[in-house]
């Protein structure tokens, strides 16, 4: 595809955006591509912004950027998406995105590895932020919620004046009422399962039963465990399972 690069600028819902940053590849997916690609932009009063998009073509990556565009959540230790958008490039090729908030810092693995070292009340008061934004976004719709179902260090950003940590990547998320997220491990669905190795719970790779699915991948079991793991990381500074 015809490339956005530094310097570019895209218009979303009538403003202009300037890439501040070439864009980084973000994800590949067994010999699936399932790319997106994400950079910083500024837009108008130099206020900064995360952009993510792929190509209109690629229909499992504008599936998973429909899920997070779904994140319209505007609660300070969950990613805001302000909006999706579709546009045109100068050669034709046609994309769709996400514009969402740009948060400064790094994520809780890198943080980790940077300081080695984090304050008790520090990580008290991040561990309840994380609590409170799971149970925000689940709570969000009653019945089938959502479901970030990718909790883990890297999905956490902590900002850059060390008072926040916040939950971002939502792409492989579940949403009301979709039948695009479901459990179950075989080749049919592994794609659509989501998750980590070390985050998932085992239960979500249950091979099939009697052709019923599992459906715990849909639902809140699935986030409290990734959490578990994610704080013991946050306590800890390692990996429960190596």
């Amino acid at each position: 595809m015809h490339q956005l690069k530094k310097g570019d600028c895209i218009t979303i819902c009538g403003e202009e955006y300037r890439l501040l940053e070439d864009p980084d590849d973000k994800g590949r997916e067994g010999t699936v591509k399932c790319v997106t690609w994400g950079a910083c932009v500024e837009g108008k009063k130099e206020n900064k912004y995360f952009l993510k998009y792929a190509e209109m073509k690629n229909e499992l990556a504008v599936e998973r950027i429909l899920r997070e565009g779904s994140f319209c959540m505007d609660y300070p230790y969950i990613e805001h998406i302000f909006t999706t958008f579709q546009y045109e490039l100068e050669d034709g090729t046609e994309i769709f995105g996400a514009l969402g908030e740009y948060i400064e810092g790094h994520n809780l693995k890198r943080y980790w590895a940077a300081h080695r070292h984090i304050e008790e009340k520090k990580k008290f008061r991040f561990i309840m932020q994380l609590l409170n934004a799971v149970n925000y976004y689940t709570e969000y719709v009653k019945g089938d919620g959502f479901v970030h179902r990718d909790l883990k260090p890297e999905n956490v950003m902590v900002s850059g004046d060390e008072n926040r940590v916040v939950i971002i990547d939502f792409d492989l998320s579940h949403i009301p009422e979709s039948r695009l997220t479901i459990s179950g491990y075989d080749e049919e669905t592994l794609s659509k399962l989501g998750g980590t190795p070390g985050y998932t719970d085992p239960r979500c790779f249950a091979r099939l039963s009697r052709g019923k699915l599992i459906e715990l991948a849909n639902d809140i079991r699935a986030d409290i465990y990734a959490l578990g793991r994610t704080i013991w990381f946050l306590l800890t500074g390692r990996e429960y399972f190596t």
